[in-house]
């Protein structure tokens, strides 16, 4: 009874802090770095100056659904902040073996300032947050099947996230220092 209140008790919380994440994306104006990755957005290509370009096709698909709004410009991001959560809520449960401390994994991660702010926020790190989740997500059950299908599924999350911001690389290094430790 007392772990099923704590499941609820962190579910509840992780859709409160959700919430609260999507009303402040709708009323808050744009950054000066959500601004430049709008315009990126109405002009498509494979690559920019500085970064890929996973950010500006997703800003594209909110401002198609939305209009040019600070919602629209943030709302697939958003959605993906809702993704990553429920990647790493599946890894914590995987690796821990324990539903609830895969709840509680959620929260704490939904509770970092940095995953607060840089899902709500229409820049490059959204989309890195979720491919990093999935990336962790898919590890686990590399882990916990011994599937080596899995791997498959590995690359091409490392595949997305590097379409997202370069410094992906690292979770593919990381990868390899877990193999080999």
């Amino acid at each position: 009874a007392v772990m099923l209140r704590a499941h609820r008790t962190y579910v509840a919380a992780i859709a409160v802090l959700i919430v609260l994440r999507f009303v402040a994306g709708a009323v808050l104006p744009l950054s000066a770095d959500e601004a430049y990755y709008w315009l990126w957005s109405r002009h498509l290509a494979a690559g920019y100056y500085d970064h890929p370009p996973a950010i500006a096709f997703l800003i594209r698909a909110g401002v198609i659904l939305f209009g040019d709004t600070s919602f629209g410009v943030r709302v697939v991001p958003l959605l993906r902040a809702v993704g990553a959560s429920w990647f790493v809520w599946r890894a914590g449960a995987s690796i821990l073996k324990d539903e609830c401390a895969g709840a509680l994994s959620c929260l704490l991660f939904n509770l970092t300032l940095m995953v607060a702010v840089e899902t709500m926020a229409a820049t490059p790190d959204a989309p890195l947050i979720f491919s990093a989740a999935a990336f962790l997500w898919a590890l686990a059950k590399v882990d916990e099947t011994q599937n080596g299908r899995w791997w498959l599924a590995v690359g091409a999350i490392g595949g997305l996230a590097l379409l997202s911001k370069y410094t992906a690389f690292f979770l593919g290094a990381g990868a390899l220092a877990w193999i080999v430790f």
